[in-house]
């Protein structure tokens, strides 16, 4: 939904030196021109508020169109025209049956224009509101950012601060900051949770984390600020939410703003599964409209999350003279005894959005399928967040096909009893349910193809990825 709202909003690419930069355009209406000065947080959240009341209006509006009444009235109409113009054709030339018919059927398609043209000011009206929605949503995400910053920087320093591609003096807190989200980033990266897009961390919540941190020990030194980082997440007391400011609930445009409520009503009118509902790490933007910048992490997600930050707090903890630990990547097969196996395969064109699709799904269907009927033996899943590329062909197969691979490695709880029968009932969720879930839920379900499979040893995995690939 989110990408989907991005996408009507106006870009601009620009290509230097081989890099690609995206910029997006913002229209504020009413306001005709920009002030002299830089824009702060302060203006910025006055610029939200002036699009939100548009929006509002535009949502808002006196007429309502009901799509499934247009479409049975227009259905009615074209029924109604096909009758009567039978009637015309059985007609005499000339009778005032015939001219009293005629102005039935004029009658009839100038209601059916007026529908018509409804339906076009619908649809006008809907993108207008989607591309309203997608410059909040830009904008907003830019006075967080901005937000941040001041919070990081005092006025006098704000005044004439610069990016600039040095770090700066690590005694600073703006520098501070830029080594530790460098390094975080680092850590999330190397431990595979570094992907927002399938429920894991991002840079925004990283920062929004950090800052918190910053806030709460703005004194603080390196080492002592990425240990506190540790403790406090690795402690926090989820689902609370993590916010760097309260959010003002007495506005008129209130109704943005996040709240638990309104998040579970939002995954609820989506159609999603209850077990999506849950909230379960929200960490809040702090400018207006407050959102929940962790939104897609779901409670499989969450737990591995969890885990991996009191691993790393364990880590850190025992480091000597407080010098944080350097990061070294491990393999991802390396952390794991057990895997499952999703292969997904579709034609050329269809692949990348199917099996875009099969990631972000599997969070939901490993919560459902494998750790919740499973808990006495699974503790957590985790989904390597890239797939892999496999061979182009599938066996007994004419068409020319595009494989992909997600790999999950599965973490089982200390000492689990009956391993047997755990195998046997995975292999029977993943043969019965886990794909064709999945598949169901996938709106184009021609050419596509989707398989899973356990795998309970580590060296069995070169059946399905080459040595080279191994991540």
């Amino acid at each position: 939904m989110w990408l989907d709202l991005m996408l009507s909003v106006p870009l601009m690419k620009i290509i230097i030196f081989g890099i690609s930069v995206e910029i997006r355009f913002v229209t504020v209406p009413i306001i005709r021109r920009l002030p002299p000065k830089p824009i702060n947080a302060q203006k910025i959240g006055t610029f939200l508020r002036i699009l939100a009341q548009i929006l509002d209006k535009k949502t808002h509006a006196d007429h309502i169109y009901d799509e499934g009444v247009h479409n049975t009235v227009q259905r009615w109409h074209n029924d109604e025209l096909k009758k009567w113009r039978k009637e015309l054709s059985k007609s005499k030339a000339g009778n005032n049956d015939q001219i009293e018919i005629n102005d039935h059927i004029n009658a009839l398609i100038a209601q059916r224009d007026m529908l018509l043209g409804e339906q076009r000011k619908f649809i006008k009206d809907a993108q207008i509101i989607k591309t309203l929605n997608g410059m909040l949503l830009v904008l907003a995400d830019f006075g967080t950012y901005q937000k941040i910053l001041e919070m990081l920087l005092n006025e006098d320093k704000m005044q004439g601060f610069k990016f600039t591609t040095k770090i700066g003096p690590t005694n600073s807190a703006f520098g501070k900051f830029r080594l530790i989200i460098a390094y975080l980033q680092k850590w999330a990266k190397v431990n595979f949770i570094l992907s927002d897009e399938l429920g894991y961390f991002g840079t925004k919540t990283l920062t929004i984390m950090l800052i918190k941190i910053f806030l709460l020990y703005p004194n603080g030194t390196l080492p002592f600020l990425v240990e506190k980082f540790f403790l406090t997440f690795s402690a926090w007391n989820w689902p609370l939410p993590v916010q760097l400011d309260k959010i003002d609930h007495k506005l008129e445009d209130d109704y943005l703003c996040w709240t638990p409520g309104r998040e579970w009503i939002e995954k609820r009118q989506q159609n999603l599964k209850v077990s999506t509902h849950e909230t379960s790490m929200p960490i809040i933007t702090p400018t207006f409209p407050a959102q929940n910048a962790a939104k897609i992490v779901n409670l499989s997600t969450a737990k591995l999350l969890k885990n991996e930050l009191r691993k790393a707090f364990d880590n850190v903890r025992k480091s000597a003279d407080g010098i944080v630990l350097t990061l070294e990547k491990k393999k991802f097969v390396e952390k794991y005894e057990h895997f499952i196996i999703v292969l997904c395969y579709a034609d050329k064109y269809g692949v990348e959005n199917f099996c875009n699709f099969v990631g972000k799904r599997l969070r939901h269907e490993l919560l459902d399928h494998v750790e919740r009927p499973l808990a006495e033996w699974v503790k957590l899943c985790h989904l390597l967040p890239n797939w892999i590329t496999v061979a182009e062909s599938v066996p007994n197969s004419d068409q020319n096909i595009f494989k992909r691979l997600w790999l999950i490695g599965i973490e089982l709880n200390t000492s689990p009893k009956a391993l047997s029968k755990f195998k046997s009932k995975i292999k029977s969720i993943l043969k019965k349910k886990f794909g064709e879930n999945i598949k169901n839920n996938y709106e184009n379900k021609s050419g596509i193809g989707l398989e899973t499979e356990y795998v309970d040893e580590r060296q069995e995995l070169a059946q399905w990825i080459s040595n080279a690939d191994l991540p």
